[in-house]
């Protein structure tokens, strides 16, 4: 399947409210689970690497956090808590691997190795990963053209000329311009109803 073809379904599921998605899980209903790792996905993995963890450890704190979801989600009694108790487990797994692999990057280390100690997870790390978590669902929320635009033009690394995105997309390059104008303009009212903080 190729990333275009997976896109309406990434939308449905970021575009799910959480209560319905619980509730769908809880029920067994098919597809519900699969919508909501898409929902949480990048936020999950974001955590570790935020922390300074390779994509390796990020990959499997990731598999680790999905258990512990399906494992503890009988027990969440409100589905609004869900982004926050994800942000939760995954800071902690993270924190236990620095302290296996004895890294301490960005942690002072008497915090790290007090392993008696259960650290809250940083008001930062969770305003931080909540802003992404908030654009990557504006992002979903916009059309497939759209997403594909705002993606070669602000996320792509290196960025790629405009030439190349317009051919790319079957543009002309003087349309670019204004396409991405629209494109942002819709971007930052999607932004602004899910209570992005602009800085």
């Amino acid at each position: 399947m190729s990333e275009s073809d997976s896109i309406p379904t990434a939308m449905r599921a970021l575009g799910t409210p959480d209560s319905k998605l619980v509730r769908d899980c809880l029920k067994g209903k098919q597809g519900a689970w699969s919508n909501l790792i898409v929902k949480y996905k990048s936020l999950i993995y974001s955590v570790p690497i935020r922390l300074g963890l390779s994509p390796d450890d990020a990959a499997e704190i990731f598999q680790a956090v999905c258990f512990d979801l399906v494992s503890e989600l009988e027990r969440l009694r409100d589905p609004k808590a869900l982004p926050a108790w994800l942000i939760r487990v995954a800071y902690h797994k993270s924190l236990r691997r620095r302290r296996e692999e004895g890294r301490f990057v960005g942690v002072e280390p008497a915090e790290v190795l007090d392993t008696a100690a259960d650290p809250d997870v940083p008001e930062s790390l969770i305003a931080d990963v909540e802003q992404s978590r908030k654009l990557t669902e504006a992002m979903a929320r916009l059309s497939p053209r759209c997403q594909e635009l705002l993606r070669r033009l602000f996320f792509d690394s290196p960025p790629q000329p405009y030439e190349a995105i317009a051919a790319s997309l079957g543009l002309s390059r003087g349309s670019i311009a204004f396409m991405r104008s629209r494109c942002l303009k819709k971007l930052r009212s999607r932004l602004e109803e899910a209570g992005f903080v602009w800085e």
